[in-house]
């Protein structure tokens, strides 16, 4: 067993232990424990500093953060390496002839890092959080570089460097700086394995092998300039309709729920799974532009709109309040689907595959649907029913808190509880109380079951 009960307490420890190593060793920054002064610069203690670090989604950090890279293996020890230069400080690579160019970022995805996650279709098939691509690479490009380009999301283009060309699908989007583009790192695998073989492109082919920093043995990515051409629309699109937040929640509702991934050709066609998502919206304008996310699930509504439709009431109100559903009654017409206005329900199109060895990670608590069915998320049923198993063998009732979803276990920010609304002491009761609550679409008088509460972020305190 894990020394935490949950991913938020494993974050918490790591960086309260990185913060005391790091007040404790003052100026000696030598030990590989501690994080640049400038990271817990404000921060009166090691809570306040979690607080303000998961709250910004991560350690955010200056130039200190560029830690001088180790000396090479040739032994020239007085050529030790400096730090890492900043790319805009190179000189810069001619840009192809007779072309206006844009600088290449190369970045790590949150899915798939360096490509090391590249082999692992939950993480294939888990939208990005900002382009929502699922399967594959893509190019992120600047919305008024796009307008100027005549650029679509979803139009392929070519991207020209001075050592290759490589084709992929484009994303507009308005948090990229005018004048570069991203793309992802870790793609284009030849023989990794079968489900990251053939997948995406591999953008380190567009980066000049001579252009390398002294002493770092790797790329000045960012420094390099490439054309951009667009080549065609296809005649769908080229990403994925969900988009998600951190993503850990739909991870770990796949796992709970025996999801099955479809790969990407299905993807393409909107038929990914997933029973959560992740709605992301932007505010502002470049370089004032916020993104904010709201995760979507099945509302659990109170007047249904799915239920009156079944025509074998396969999905119905439960006691509990819960919108349930017996997959063995359902004939897949999906009435319900089209009734739902908050678009979470999914249609199972293919009998569920799980090849060797990943048959191994199936949940014997919740059933493996067959093709042709309606599915969506059920609040992990199967966990209330365990939390009233083990309430009544201990011969009481169940307390807030006995049940945690998978999303809500998952969470690294607990930014999701679960419990009963009727108690007026459990959590989620008092977060539905809040002056910050809303329900999603309330004003279609579905009486969601699910309560969300306006945002807030971490602001630093004036001086």
């Amino acid at each position: 067993a894990l020394p935490w009960p949950g991913f938020q307490e494993a974050v918490e420890s790591a960086l309260s232990d990185a913060f005391t190593a790091t007040r404790a060793a003052g100026d000696d920054a030598s030990d590989p424990a501690t994080l640049p002064a400038s990271l817990i610069a404000g921060a009166l203690n090691a809570r306040q500093f979690v607080r303000r670090t998961t709250d910004a989604g991560g350690l955010v950090g200056s130039e200190e953060m560029r830690r001088a890279p180790a000396a090479p293996a040739s032994g020239a020890a007085d050529e030790a390496p400096g730090p890492i230069p900043d790319p805009a400080s190179l000189p810069a690579p001619a840009a192809p002839a007779g072309v206006e160019s844009f600088t290449l970022i190369p970045f790590e995805s949150l899915k798939l890092a360096d490509g090391r996650g590249a082999n692992r279709p939950w993480l294939q098939e888990l939208p990005d959080p900002l382009s929502t691509v699922m399967w594959g690479s893509w190019v992120e490009v600047a919305t008024a570089d796009a307008d100027g380009l005549g650029i679509h999301t979803g139009d392929i283009v070519r991207l020209t460097g001075t050592a290759a060309e490589i084709e992929l699908p484009a994303i507009v989007l308005p948090t990229v700086r005018p004048g570069s583009i991203g793309v992802p790192v870790g793609g284009g695998h030849t023989d990794y394995g079968r489900y990251a073989r053939g997948r995406g492109v591999n953008v380190n082919a567009l980066l000049d092998p001579d252009r390398r920093v002294a002493g770092a043995g790797a790329f000045a990515r960012g420094d390099l300039r490439v054309r951009v051409e667009r080549l065609r629309r296809p005649r769908r699109s080229e990403r994925p309709v969900i988009c998600t937040g951190c993503e850990a929640c739909v991870v770990a509702c796949a796992a709970e729920n025996n999801i099955q991934t479809v790969g990407e050709e299905q993807a393409r066609e909107g038929r990914a799974m997933h029973w959560l998502r992740i709605e992301r919206y932007y505010e502002g304008e470049f370089p004032d532009v916020r993104t904010r996310f709201m995760p979507v699930l099945c509302q659990q509504c109170g007047a249904a709109p799915c239920e009156p439709v079944c025509p074998v009431y396969a999905t119905y109100h439960n006691p509990e309040g819960l919108n349930a559903m017996v997959y063995s009654r359902c004939i897949g017409t999906r009435f319900c689907a089209n009734n739902c206005p908050y678009t979470v329900r999914v249609f199972n199109w293919f009998d569920a595959e799980f090849p060797a060895p990943l048959d191994s990670q199936l949940n014997p608590d919740v059933s493996v649907r067959p093709g042709g069915v309606m599915e969506k998320c059920t609040f992990c049923v199967q966990r209330i029913q365990a939390g009233k198993d083990e309430a009544a063998q201990e011969d009481r009732e169940v307390a807030d808190g006995d049940v945690k979803t998978a999303c809500q276990q998952s969470c690294p920010t607990k930014a999701i509880a679960f419990g009963d609304l009727d108690d007026p002491d459990s959590e989620v009761s008092k977060w539905a109380e809040s002056p910050r609550a809303f329900s999603l679409l309330g004003d279609l008088d579905t009486r969601p079951g699910v309560v969300y509460l306006s945002g807030t972020e971490w602001r630093e305190p004036a001086e």
